[in-house]
């Protein structure tokens, strides 16, 4: 996924395309081809594509509502785009939406594909979901669909065994007028939600992200699911809510669900869940909030019923709780759940992700999640061990790992062309730590490697290391325009681990796209550990006095991290009052030392503190002049 790449790509097609040849389509049946030679479409009344008949939109066609139209499919629609040439449908005047477009007992096999899908309405009660009501078995794949309101499934409502896969379902519902489903509503049937980002949607009483109706068979499946909302006096499942209380039929797996909130003036209850009938497995449930003026539950989830399984999931820095149960707290079992619920297997122990604040939720070697899921060989992993817990398992068939990290969600680079910042993360579990190879290469828009453009670089790494440079990538503007996709490997003789992100080019100045992709940063020499590496780790937290103690006017403030922590290191007066910030992140596992520079303070005592993965300790230092 590309996360709001098709944003940037739309800005200033408007007047562009407007500005060209066009088509008015007045209202009535609809069907044939619409292709690029008769873009854009201009609609001026509610279209219908018959039964037994299909429309075929071309891939870079546009289409434009004129007013509150509606779009209805009893045939067959084949919107089919490509990465560089999306169809684009939307109203022309952003303050008059359209309505929609609805799969009316339409047959199987209407697809709509690399489509933006923007700026809808709905009527109330007659026409209750926004952007897309899906038909019995309707495809939605790789689409943009942002800035549409409903009373329900302001984006997309959908039920039957329709597929919603890797799409960028963002932007969508309202909190004044989508009730449920500020992203998605499933009203029934077994839909298939899988790889999408579904990201900042509201509603203002359930499901910011997506509601799900009791008794379906839904598989909600490797989504990220960020920064949704549900926000009034009664607000419940900021990320998703389940209307459910019987028996567990839905499947929740292997999701990142980060960042949402619930939000009421009375009762708020869910952050990331919210509901019953879940089945919850291998998921990475993490800084959700349910926050209000009265009653507060499940930061992370509140479950209603006993019927809902939790297993093989990580529960972390969700506020006010992690997990709020009205039932039995039995059907948790085999997860991290930071301060601890009982349950067989269930630990409370800091998970160890790459770098939460770049949204990379995958685990160090050394995380306790590591082999401690649900032991059952069914749910083992990919390389054939034990479960981990969360969304993202280690792979121990790879002997040296290599993970990219990108420093932006969204790539995108200018005609005139640009940089890129990425951290690269190396990691070696042989006990022979063995050599290996490390480069980097593109796949350009047409399919082909280009590169490598860092490497090959022969290095070596003791057992149970791990290393991470920081690196700069240009991308120059002869780049042609188009998806890439920024490419990492570790090459242990015949064993590869192999990463990538995606970044857009949104142009060429027509030079020579083969030359200037210059990388630069930290050098992947590792014969010398420096502060990103460790090869003993303390094995508790500690905070040192401070040297020299008396000071003037510096001093050096030692700690250790027993893991990879949210650190913050402060420094206060004898009063109380914050005098600096010395640390405010993350900090890797290890020893650290920072200065600090008293040269503005007077003479006198003061207090410095760190916090760090649940552990709190202080100490005096005296500055005197």
């Amino acid at each position: 996924m590309f996360r709001n790449i098709l944003i940037v790509l739309t800005q200033g097609l408007l007047v562009a395309s407007i500005a060209s040849a066009q088509t008015i389509i007045p209202g009535g049946h609809v069907s044939g081809i619409w292709d690029t030679a008769g873009s854009p479409y201009m609609i001026e009344g509610n279209i219908t594509i018959p039964s037994s008949e299909t429309l075929i939109v071309d891939p870079g066609v546009e289409v434009y509502f004129q007013g509150r139209y509606e779009w209805m499919v009893n045939g067959w629609l084949e919107a089919i785009g490509t990465v560089t040439d999306s169809i684009l449908i939307t109203a022309q005047d952003t303050s008059n939406r359209w309505l929609g477009i609805t799969f009316d007992s339409a047959p199987d096999s209407s697809y709509l594909e690399y489509c933006i899908i923007e700026y809808t309405t709905y009527i109330y009660p007659t026409a209750q979901c926004g952007g897309i009501v899906c038909g019995q078995s309707t495809v939605i794949s790789h689409c943009t669909i942002r800035f549409n309101i409903g009373f329900e499934g302001a984006a997309i409502g959908c039920g039957g065994s329709s597929r919603i896969t890797h799409n960028d379902i963002i932007y969508n519902g309202s909190e004044a007028q989508t009730k449920q489903g500020g992203g998605i509503l499933i009203g029934g049937g077994s839909p298939i939600i899988m790889f999408n980002n579904i990201s900042e949607n509201i509603a203002y009483c359930e499901g910011g992200g997506i509601w799900m109706d009791k008794g379906c068979d839904a598989m909600i499946k490797g989504n990220y699911i960020t920064g949704n909302t549900v926000s009034s006096s009664h607000a419940h499942g900021g990320g998703i809510y389940c209307s459910g209380y019987s028996s567990p039929t839905m499947i929740i797996s292997e999701n990142i669900i980060v960042g949402n909130t619930a939000i009421a003036n009375c009762f708020a209850r869910g952050g990331g869940l919210c509901g019953g009938d879940m089945n919850i497995g291998k998921n990475t449930i993490y800084n959700n909030s349910a926050r209000g003026y009265d009653t507060v539950y499940g930061g992370g989830i509140c479950t209603y019923v006993m019927g809902n399984t939790v297993t093989s999931s990580i529960f972390w820095s969700n506020s006010p709780d992690q997990i709020y149960s009205y039932g039995s707290t039995s059907g948790v079992t085999y997860s991290d759940i930071q301060d601890g619920w009982p349950g067989i297997g269930n630990i409370a122990e800091n998970p160890m992700f790459i770098n939460p604040e770049l949204y990379d939720f995958r685990l160090q070697w050394g995380s306790p999640c590591i082999d401690a899921g649900d032991p059952d060989p069914q749910y083992n992993d990919a390389d054939g061990t034990r479960a981990d817990m969360g969304a993202f398992y280690y792979d121990q068939s790879i002997p040296v790992r290599v993970l990219s990290t990108r420093h932006d969600w969204s790539i995108v680079i200018p005609p005139e062309g640009d940089s890129f910042e990425y951290t690269l993360t190396f990691t070696c579990i042989d006990p022979q730590a063995p050599r290996f190879t490390t480069w980097m290469d593109v796949t350009l828009p047409n399919g082909t490697i280009f590169g490598p453009v860092m490497g090959p670089v022969e290095a070596e790494l003791d057992s149970g290391v791990t290393v991470r440079r920081e690196r700069t990538q240009v991308v120059p503007a002869g780049a042609e325009r188009g998806l890439y996709s920024y490419n990492s490997y570790a090459v242990v003789e015949s064993d590869t681990s192999f990463d990538s992100f995606e970044f857009f080019k949104l142009g060429s100045d027509g030079s020579d796209g083969k030359s200037g992709w210059t990388n630069t940063g930290e050098p992947l020499d590792f014969s010398i550990y420096d502060e990103h590496q460790s090869s003993i780790l303390p094995e508790e937290y500690k905070l040192f006095s401070v040297f020299p103690n008396p000071f003037n006017p510096n001093t050096v403030i030692s700690f250790e991290l027993r893991v990879s922590s949210l650190v913050n290191l402060a420094i206060y007066d004898i009063s109380g009052r914050l005098v600096a910030e010395l640390v405010n992140g993350w900090r890797d596992a290890g020893t650290h030392e920072v200065t600090f520079d008293g040269s503005n303070l007077a003479s006198g005592i003061y207090i410095y503190q760190l916090d760090a993965g649940g552990f709190t300790a202080s100490g005096k230092m005296v500055m005197m002049k």
